[in-house]
């Protein structure tokens, strides 16, 4: 009997990008909470990084106290953001799906995905499309993305059935008929 070459492939259930898009908004969730405590503790105000990503829309300043339009758009913004990049994790996860075999794997690719997000949004499309980013505090900044891709990489882990994995053969075989005796 010949030995078939197998691969490991994801087969996404039919709430795959569905499970992505939460595990993104709620990534980006944890990444603003972050970002918020963090302001706070240094003195620099509980809204301001919130404020500071609703100051992408004309006319909205950065501020450290609440300020309800900048505030909502700041929201808006960060939570359609992280579901965007939740969607490309997903994406990812497809193409690679080793990056969900293991807490650790999610973990990992978490963190890498979070310095690719970093590296994208926080040093060149972020600052280009919103001066006032360029003004957050560099440290808090990269670690909040890194925030951002552990808690996406580990919510999409939890959240990917079993049924999602399976090893299927480079050659796939017709199934077989039912013997009648």
């Amino acid at each position: 009997m010949a030995m078939e070459n197998k691969r490991a492939s994801l087969k996404p259930s039919s709430g795959w990008w569905g499970k992505a898009l939460l595990a993104g908004v709620l990534g980006a969730l944890m990444f603003g909470a972050y970002e918020m405590l963090a302001a706070a503790a240094t003195r620099m105000g509980l809204w301001r990084p919130i404020t500071m990503i609703g100051a992408t829309f004309e006319g909205l300043e950065p501020a450290s106290q609440f300020e309800p339009g900048a505030v909502l758009m700041g929201i808006v913004l960060h939570l359609t953001t992280g579901a965007f990049w939740g969607l490309a994790y997903g994406g990812i996860a497809l193409l690679v799906p080793s990056v969900l075999r293991s807490v650790g794997g999610a973990v990992g690719s978490g963190l890498v995905y979070g310095i690719a997000v970093w590296l994208v949004m926080g040093l060149f499309i972020g600052p280009i499309i919103n001066p006032a980013l360029k003004n957050a505090e560099p440290i808090s900044y990269f670690l909040g993305h890194l925030v951002y891709g552990i808690v996406t990489g580990v919510l999409l882990y939890s959240m990917a059935a079993r049924s999602d994995f399976r090893v299927a053969s480079q050659r796939e075989r017709p199934p077989e008929e039912p013997l009648h005796t």
